[in-house]
């Protein structure tokens, strides 16, 4: 008599193919996550220079257009480093919109932001984002 333990060539195949579907779907997911992530970094940089913004505003009131750089410089923002490369510093300036009628309340701040591989225009509040074709800041 013949003693067959082992695993058909076809049941290995079968094993192979489920852990090739699992594997797929795990990497598309991860892949949706970091990049989900990264978005999520762009809008929360985006969101502290707006405030950063407000606050040089204030201390600032006829300034309408202040850069990353100089909000960094004068200790409104922190460096604002690229979730993409996690070395290279994003550039931008936010222009700060007033209300014509007062002369001192604020309506909007447009935040421009210029990283490696991502432009984005941020309109506060809202939050709205469009994608720049090219860099302006």
């Amino acid at each position: 008599m013949k003693n067959n333990k082992g695993f058909t060539l076809v049941e290995i195949l079968g094993v192979v193919t489920i852990l090739g579907i699992m594997m797929s779907l795990a990497i598309i997911g991860y892949t949706r996550y970091i990049e989900s992530s990264k978005n999520k970094s762009y809008n929360f940089m985006a969101q502290s220079a707006s405030q950063a913004a407000e606050n040089y505003y204030m201390d600032y009131p006829t300034v309408r257009t202040v850069t990353f750089q100089q909000l960094v410089e004068d200790q409104y923002l922190e460096p604002t480093i690229d979730p993409a490369t996690k070395s290279e510093q994003c550039s931008g300036k936010v222009n700060i919109t007033v209300d014509n009628t007062t002369g001192i309340d604020v309506n909007s701040y447009e935040v421009i932001m210029c990283c490696s591989n991502v432009n984005y225009t941020y309109t506060f509040p809202g939050g709205h984002r469009v994608k720049n074709d090219h860099c302006e800041a």
